[in-house]
């Protein structure tokens, strides 16, 4: 992957209100703007966790309270 390539999605089992909006998923740059919008009260796991016991890019983490994938970005090629 690329750098800038990848994308966080964080996933609520019900929607969730931020910032006058509501949805059930945000995506995220990285792991670091995820605990920017969110406490780890909500997310059920601190940041410094998350970072140094779980690779997103091998497994996403999921538990009551959220699930958070780790994935591609995906761009238009670029034609000549």
């Amino acid at each position: 992957m690329k750098q800038g390539s990848k994308v966080y999605h964080v996933e609520f089992p019900e929607p969730i209100e931020v910032e006058g909006k509501t949805d059930k998923h945000f995506y995220f740059g990285s792991q670091a703007a995820i605990y920017d919008t969110f406490s780890a009260e909500q997310l059920g796991i601190s940041y410094g966790y998350l970072k140094s016991r779980f690779h997103l890019e091998e497994k996403s983490y999921s538990n009551d309270k959220c699930t958070i994938r780790l994935g591609p970005l995906r761009r238009k090629e670029k034609s000549e």
